[in-house]
């Protein structure tokens, strides 16, 4: 049985696309959203004058769909992400997402473990870029602390999805009575079905091996990327594991090296395309 959360979200401008605080009913712990040109407003803020956790995120130059993310740990929030900001090494950065308490029981020793299991837990994900250079080792805690800082990061996954990144989301079922969706085309054929954040391209489905000029260079840069991470295999040109796009059509531009609608293109074991089971849905 699922259970039901409460979440309260304070936009500090006003503005759903300025600075945001959120924080989950009967938990210490508080989450600020700090995009980048708004950083100095929170100079004095006791969110970010505070031990905590925090996440860097920004989008690829060659492909604007390649999410990369930063995770790092400080003593006072917002002396880091103020170095951050005026250096060039990590220029990417457009927002930032800020993890404290409000009754200061986070330790060195607890946000340390929050900034390696964080690490840890992104880096098995193939859909954006985590560009830590180094995977730190796992801090020693008691297994009381340990226990309560695996409860603190549970809620740090339902709030960061709320503030706009589904990163540890698992991949939504398909709220279609059908089990996959095909694509079949020029000999090509995949797999896939709609997620909560897209679409998914299930491992072993087929990609053409050439692409057309007519292909966007968003989407050339995305097929290199997804050779370049091993999650194509160009020699074989089958996809070697599962991996969620943003959207039906465009995961079938990418198996097919062309523009194309996937709403129409990716079709059930009945060949009822996709539209059509959006459209019987809302029926």
């Amino acid at each position: 049985m699922t259970i039901g959360k409460s979440i309260k979200l304070y936009l500090v401008n006003g503005n759903p696309s300025g600075i945001i605080c959120s924080y989950l009913s009967n938990w210490n712990g508080q989450a600020i959203k700090i995009p980048r040109n708004k950083l100095a407003d929170v100079k004095n803020r006791d969110e970010v004058n505070n031990i905590g956790v925090y996440l860097l995120f920004g989008y690829s130059n060659e492909d604007p769909e390649e999410l990369k993310i930063y995770i790092g740990e400080a003593d006072n929030l917002y002396k880091r992400l103020a170095q951050h900001a005026k250096s060039d090494e990590k220029d990417f950065w457009n927002e930032a997402i800020a993890f404290s308490s409000k009754d200061d029981n986070l330790t060195k020793g607890h946000i340390k473990y929050l900034e390696y299991r964080l690490i840890n837990i992104s880096g098995k994900n193939k859909n954006y870029d985590l560009i830590n250079n180094l995977n730190p080792s796992k801090p020693k805690l008691s297994e009381m602390d340990q226990d309560e800082m695996e409860m603190f990061l549970d809620n740090m996954k339902i709030l960061i999805p709320v503030l706009g990144y589904k990163l540890f989301s698992k991949h939504g079922k398909s709220k279609s009575k059908k089990s996959f969706y095909k694509l079949k085309m020029s000999g090509i054929k995949a797999k896939g079905d709609r997620t909560d954040n897209g679409f998914i391209v299930y491992k072993n489905s087929q990609i053409k091996d050439n692409i057309a000029n007519s292909l966007s260079d968003g989407y050339k840069a995305k097929r290199k990327m997804l050779i370049e991470k091993n999650i194509i295999d160009e020699d074989k040109n089958i996809f070697v594991d599962d991996y969620e796009f943003s959207s039906p059509s465009a995961a079938a531009a990418i198996i097919m090296g062309y523009p194309i609608n996937g709403r129409t293109a990716w079709k059930d074991e009945n060949g009822k395309t996709l539209k059509q089971n959006e459209i019987e849905e809302l029926e």
